[in-house]
């Protein structure tokens, strides 16, 4: 009956890996119409000069960058848009100008300085002194480009304009089906019937034929046949499914292979092959229908199938691909019949990946990971949080696993592994979650378990962490109860309790280690402590006296330079040279995030930090500043390939080959540091976009009565806004294509303001309002993954007009009313200054006159005064003389003189009154004119 139980438990629970095991090598991004895609039919794939991305499909044309997409349709109403809206295929023409193919067969020029298509090129073709019809494609060449006709043959077009043509007759009279140079400058020339010619590009001639593919491809026309030539100027043949696979051609040997589903050599997922490339590696990628994407090997001629998996995002979106492409960044596209496009990127994911896949044998049995160790083998012991315990061949790319049968006290005591730890007799400890201590010879399994009856059994059943220190001795760290010593030889713990004398100051212990001098260093809940060896005296660290950046510490690593490092859940800290305080990393200083879940280290002395947002190559510099360290980090996400955005903790392991590995929910990565690769090629960095007022500005379009964009925006380094124009907005964005979490641009606009403005890949947009008039100078720059800023800068110059108002003529035309102003002011104020002068002298003259006439007057009544004076002494005794003389000759001369005398009295008296009414309207005159 054991017996029964032991064969039903390896049964059960044994999984050998029948195929090969290889981690996930080709991880793919995808766009697709929630990416603005007018279909997710493609038909073609080409990149422009400027680094944009053209997707052609069944309706309309699509330019990518990188994060949107801008749809060209085909508009009756306008002659320079498309000529259909299915796209056939795309290629490059004389002057790096793009060719656009409709299922019309009619082709458009794009104009990337006006942003628009030319339909007519059959005078282009004309002008060149090119046939007009049955045009195939054009192909670029080291001295220029071949036209490739179906009926009129091949013309070499040179760069001077001499055109050099083959005509039928010196191409064996045959209908051409498909041609391309090679390496050599040569061109080869695939004839429907099959003969393959070889057209030397110098000399101008054809130089060789090879009439043996006719007989493989019998009587069939082959006017699908297609043709590529690799780096190695190796051909291969395709013909979207009229002849079986696909047939390589080398020239040398004239050595000739068929691949395919079920004939030549070598077995292909498909024999309908519709396109073909070289990657980096040189490996072949050739696309089929519902196969995927085969890879072929030419060192071996190994193919490797690569397709779509069922609810893995990181596959390719579809089994039918219509289309590939290599950029010269080493990006390889991939069009889909109804799934958008796939894109890979060689230095993009740079993580092999283990995971499981539950349809597909041989995989991960198990991809939540909480542990690893490494035998003297080089192979990897696996802890899983759940799927037991897992063993790793690496040589075999094997899985084998072992999981806990209650009915089976030899099985392992639980699936939930939380550590494991090889000894130096090459024991495998195997700490679980509720499932106590084992230790594992390879053939049994030897439990430990807490005893609540027995003092020195294991003080928990959760154990966190294992430590073997300098003398063998095995230390366990433990959830809730502290640190255990194991005695091997007479299997008993001893215990390290916060609540005993001279112990730990906190029972969850997380990480031990050992130093140089083999102290022990127990992470804890609120702290860190250190046995002495020699002393056996504890210390402490925490955050109150030294700096810690949190009490709760995950896990404790000692580099090769003897430093401590902790991870905890605010940061990454390092012990400094006096071992007194901690010196603390943040998001700040470039980490990922500041929950910190393990801590390893290369070769070349750099660490390797999982955390709770991807994982960080750390160089720590030193600083010469009382021993303190600055950090440079280079941050991965799972765009690179990582098992996922999360880690979990102390899932991390340097093998004896300088190997790392990193373990979360997702399975594990397990690479080569010096392997991932330094750097990437500098992307350029465009702008995309122009809005006036939230009006996207194309070339041509008026806004405020002008037209702002003669030019498209990429090609023109200066536009002129007027003062209505007041609200604007540009967009960029940075052609890598290869998804980036932490790609930052920084953008400032000269002559507004003097800082760089920070904005990531969410918002590429700068909106400037009411600029003043003047001239500005717009600055854009990308970073790449590791923060640093690249030099290559989009750059537009922006002319803000002013008002009418404000213009120049205005402003002289002001100056010269102001100048007026002012003259007749001045003017005025003579003239009244002049007036006042008058004036002041009439007054003058008049006080003068009323002076004379006063003088005259008062001389009047001086003389009046003086004449009545005597003529009244005379009258007085003429009065008395008549009064006493009789009628007589006497009185009649008193009477005499008293008449006379009274007549001149009576002047007198006449000169006075004159004299007062003289001085009265002389006073009320000069009284008027004072007024």
């Amino acid at each position: 009956m054991r017996l029964q139980k032991t064969l039903l438990f390896i049964l059960c629970c044994l999984t050998i890996n029948l195929l090969s095991a290889q981690p996930e090598e080709y991880l793919f991004s995808h766009v697709d119409v929630t990416y603005g895609l007018s279909n997710n039919h493609i038909t073609s794939i080409y990149k422009d000069a400027r680094g944009f991305m053209w997707f052609g499909t069944v309706s309309g044309l699509n330019r990518y960058d990188g994060y949107q997409t801008r749809v060209f349709k085909h508009d009756p109403q306008d002659p320079h848009s498309i000529a259909d809206n299915y796209i056939e295929q795309i290629f490059e023409g004389p002057g790096g100008k793009m060719w656009v193919e409709s299922r019309k067969g009619r082709y458009n020029i794009y104009d990337a300085c006006l942003d628009r298509f030319e339909g007519d090129f059959s005078s282009y073709l004309k002008k060149l002194g090119l046939p007009v019809y049955e045009l195939l494609t054009i192909t670029p060449s080291k001295s220029g480009y071949w036209f490739i006709y179906r009926d009129s043959g091949i013309f070499h077009y040179m760069p001077n304009g001499k055109i050099v043509a083959f005509r039928p007759d010196a191409l064996s009279g045959l209908t051409v089906a498909a041609a391309r140079e090679d390496g050599n400058g040569n061109c080869w020339v695939v004839h429907e019937n099959g003969l393959l010619e070889e057209i030397d590009g110098r000399q101008n001639k054809v130089i060789f034929r090879l009439p043996a593919l006719e007989k493989e491809f019998g009587n069939v026309p082959m006017t699908a046949c297609r043709l590529f030539i690799d780096a190695q100027n190796d051909l291969w043949l395709f013909s979207n499914g009229v002849f079986k696979g696909t047939y390589y051609y080398h020239p040398p040997t004239h050595e000739l292979r068929h691949f395919a589903l079920d004939a030549g050599e070598r077995r292909l997922n498909s024999n309908i092959v519709l396109t073909a490339l070289q990657d980096k590696k040189g490996l072949i990628w050739l696309a089929t229908d519902h196969g995927g994407v085969d890879i072929v090997d030419k060192r071996n001629f190994s193919v490797k199938f690569v397709t779509h998996v069922e609810d893995d995002n990181k596959s390719i979106a579809g089994n039918s691909i219509t289309s590939l492409y290599r950029d010269n960044g080493g990006t390889v596209w991939l069009g889909t019949y109804k799934n958008g496009i796939s894109f890979y990127h060689q230095d993009n994911f740079q993580f092999p990946q283990y995971r499981h896949e539950p349809n597909r044998p041989g995989t991960l049995p198990f991809e939540d990971v909480n542990s690893f160790a490494e035998d003297e083998a080089g192979n990897i012991w696996i802890g899983a949080n759940g799927g037991g315990l897992i063993y790793f061949d690496r040589k075999k790319n094997s899985f084998r696993q072992w999981l806990h049968d209650p009915g089976n006290p030899n099985s392992l005591c639980s699936n939930i592994i939380v550590s494991l730890l090889r000894d130096r007799d090459g024991r495998l400890w195997i700490g679980t979650y509720f499932g106590g201590l084992d230790c594992f010879d390879g053939q049994h399994f030897i439990h430990y378990r807490h005893d609540d009856n027995d003092p020195y059994s294991l003080a928990d059943d959760r154990v966190m962490c294992l430590c073997e220190d300098g003398d063998g001795q095995l230390w366990v760290g433990t959830l809730s109860a502290g640190m255990d010593r194991l005695d091997q030889r007479r299997k008993v713990f001893y215990h390290y309790r916060a609540n005993l004398p001279n112990s730990i100051h906190n029972d969850y212990v997380s990480s031990i280690i050992t130093d140089k001098q083999d102290n022990l260093w127990i992470a804890t809940g609120w702290g860190i402590d250190v046995i002495e060896k020699n002393t056996g005296d504890i210390r402490h660290y925490g955050v109150d006296y030294n700096q810690l950046s949190s009490d709760n510490v995950t896990w404790l690593y000692m580099d090769s330079k003897q430093r401590l490092w902790a991870a905890t859940r605010e940061g990454l800290d390092v012990l400094t040279p006096d071992e007194k305080m901690f010196q603390a990393f943040t998001t700040e200083d470039g980490l990922p995030d500041n929950t910190i879940r393990d801590i390893e280290e290369d070769s070349l002395h750099r660490l390797w930090v999982s955390t709770a947002n991807g994982l960080s190559r750390i160089a720590v510099v030193p600083t010469g500043d009382h021993g303190s360290l600055r950090i440079r980090c280079r941050n991965f996400h799972e765009q690179d390939g990582l098992q996922g955005r999360e880690f979990n903790e102390r899932t991390g392991l340097v093998t004896k080959d300088g190997s790392l590995l990193f373990g979360g929910p997702n399975g594990f990565n397990i690479f080569r540091p010096e392997d991932i690769a330094p750097g990437r090629r500098t992307p350029p960095i465009v702008l995309t976009g122009l809005e006036v007022f939230d009006k996207t500005i194309k070339v041509g379009d008026q806004a405020g009565g002008h037209v702002i964009l003669q030019k498209a925006l990429t090609e023109t380094g200066d536009i002129t806004l007027t003062h209505h124009d007041n609200v604007f907005s540009i967009e960029f964005a940075s052609l890598g294509y290869i998804p980036n979490a932490t790609n930052r641009y920084a953008y400032e606009l000269e002559g507004f303001n003097h800082n760089w403005l920070i904005t990531d890949g969410k918002i590429r947009k700068a909106t400037y309002t009411n600029l003043d008039a003047g001239d500005y100078l717009f600055r854009v720059k990308a970073s790449d993954e590791d923060g640093e800023w690249y030099d290559k800068e989009a750059t537009l110059r922006i002319t803000v007009l002013p008002p009418w108002w404000k213009t120049e003529l205005a402003y002289i035309l002001y100056f010269f009313m102001l100048a007026g102003s002012l003259l007749f002011a001045r003017r005025m104020v003579l003239r009244r200054a002049r007036v006042r002068f008058a004036l002041e002298n009439e007054r003058r003259e008049t006080r003068r006159m009323h002076e004379m006439d006063m003088m005259k007057i008062r001389f009047f009544t001086n003389m009046s005064h003086e004449l009545r004076t005597p003529l009244s002494l005379i009258l007085a005794p003429v009065d008395k003389l008549l009064n006493q003389t009789p009628q007589s000759e006497p009185r009649r001369q008193y009477e005499m003189i008293r008449r006379n005398a009274r007549r001149l009295l009576h002047l007198v008296n006449q000169l006075l009154d004159f004299r007062k009414m003289e001085e009265g309207e002389l006073k009320l005159h000069l009284r008027e004119g004072d007024v």
